[in-house]
């Protein structure tokens, strides 16, 4: 197996007497595991495949070393974005102002925004969409299906749908951080029929908690 590997990228737990480190470590084709818990501790990294559109994309970026969540940008230099109103959807081109291309969304409508790129993660991962706190203080933009779900074998180019939910006319400009993206491993469970019993104190459904 060791013999077979080819320059990957891994994490390693090492435990030493009283703490312990994640420390990262190239293994090449010819590497072995040093001990019994370096190849039980064995991780490979996986990576998004990104392919970028149109020129100067950039894949999302975490704020800082400790952001959990990636940035998401409007790509609008010269879009056609689909709008919606009233469940009605028509294209609306972006317009150009001031050396940059705009969308203008009226109160209530909403939008599929795109970013300029498409990615595939990793077989049982998931990109949540979120909203980002910032914006969310800042502007009336609402993600219109917060939580959203990238899936896996998503294919096309990625958007994140939006809404106005202010009573004035909302601009968004192109480069503009819209939302964030967390990714997070999901299970995938098969559902066998049966009878569901009691199994806790618990005797209730909605609000049998308390409030």
């Amino acid at each position: 197996m060791w013999t077979q590997l080819q320059c990957w990228v891994v994490r390693v737990w090492f435990w030493g007497s009283s703490d312990r480190a994640l420390h990262s470590k190239l293994v090449t084709s010819s590497s072995t595991p040093n001990t019994a818990a370096d190849s039980h501790l064995f991780l490979f990294m996986p990576s998004i495949t990104f392919e970028p559109l149109h020129p100067g994309v950039r894949p999302p970026q975490r704020g800082t070393a400790g952001s959990a969540g990636y940035d998401l940008a409007a790509y609008l230099t010269a879009r056609t974005v689909r709008v919606y109103r009233d469940g009605v959807m028509h294209e609306r081109p972006c317009i150009e102002s001031e050396g940059t291309f705009r969308l203008t969304l009226a109160p209530g409508e909403k939008a599929l925004v795109p970013l300029g790129f498409k990615a595939r993660l990793p077989q049982g991962y998931e990109a949540g969409v979120r909203p980002r706190s910032g914006t969310s203080v800042k502007t009336d933009l609402v993600i219109a299906n917060a939580p959203g779900t990238i899936d896996s074998d998503y294919p096309d180019e990625w958007c994140v749908p939006v809404k106005n939910g202010g009573t004035a006319p909302l601009v968004i400009t192109h480069g503009e951080r819209i939302a964030q993206m967390i990714v997070a491993r999901y299970e995938v469970m098969e559902f066998s029929e049966g009878a569901v019993a009691k199994s806790t104190e618990r005797a209730g459904g909605f609000g049998s908690t308390g409030s």
